[in-house]
This record gives C-alpha cells, sequence and structure tokens, in this order.
C-alpha cells in the first residue's frame, strides 16, 4: 500500500503541474523549465505536454519494475514529488499575484 500511494501522489502531482502550467500559460506566464520551453516555443503546447507525460510515465515504470530490487528509488520519487508539488504550489501563487 505505501508504494501505491507513492506512485499516486507522484502521479497526481505532475497531473497538478501539467494543468497548472497549462492554465498559467494561458494566463500570460512562462514555463521555467529549459527542456520544456525549448518543446514549447520550437513545436507548441502539444509536444511539451506530451514530452511530460512520457517522462513521468517512464519514471513510473522504472520505480515500479527495479523499486524491489532497489528499495531506494521509492525514496526518489517521494523527493521528487515533494518537489513538484512546490512547483504546483509556486504556480498557483503566481496565477493568483500575477
Amino acid at each position: 500500500m505505501p508504494h501505491t500511494l507513492t506512485a499516486l501522489v507522484f502521479l497526481l502531482l505532475n497531473i497538478g503541474d501539467a494543468v497548472s502550467t497549462y492554465v498559467g500559460l494561458g494566463r500570460g506566464l512562462s514555463e521555467l523549465n529549459p527542456l520544456p520551453a525549448a518543446l514549447l516555443a520550437r513545436y507548441g503546447l502539444g509536444a511539451m505536454l506530451s514530452a511530460k507525460a512520457f517522462i513521468i510515465l517512464g519514471a513510473l515504470v522504472l520505480v515500479l519494475a527495479l523499486g524491489r530490487r532497489y528499495p531506494l528509488l521509492w525514496r526518489g520519487l517521494w523527493g521528487i514529488s515533494i518537489g513538484m508539488a512546490l512547483v504546483v504550489v509556486s504556480n498557483i501563487v503566481q496565477m493568483v499575484m500575477g
């Protein structure tokens, strides 16, 4: 159960990032992550969101496949989730303040 919760939190926070980024871009904010920003500028929103989805799902598959053998991967997923929570909060604050 704890690993299911970890994966769910990771997934939901990344969805929150994608949604808040989408809304923020519509309100004139910019993508601060250089790789998604480059994809957005060159290929558009669909490419940026697709790349984010690919990376998120790839990370989940990796941890699900190797997490039993390398349990620290689950802690890494929590660490990334904490970072994503900060990103989502930052996106929301920028939209409210700006």
